[in-house]
């Protein structure tokens, strides 16, 4: 489980980061029609859902990481 929500962070970081404008244009892989770092997905009065995943996949992995370090004990 724990390995999977590390790979959700992964991905969720990567896509919070074409969003933030923070990859290179040469490496964002949008092909023709409207770049996929231009659209405009927010929720909750702007906060972009890539920020929201990025946040909820880090908890997640925050969380099963302590859970599983006290039940382990």
């Amino acid at each position: 489980g724990v390995v999977l929500a590390l790979a959700g962070s992964a991905v969720a970081a990567y896509h919070s980061a074409l969003v933030a404008r923070w990859v290179p244009q040469w490496w964002i892989p949008c092909g023709t029609g409207p770049s996929c770092s231009d659209q405009s997905l927010a929720i909750l009065g702007g906060v972009q859902l890539p920020w929201v995943s990025l946040a909820s996949f880090v908890a997640i992995s925050v969380l099963l990481i302590t859970y599983l370090r006290k039940t382990r004990s």
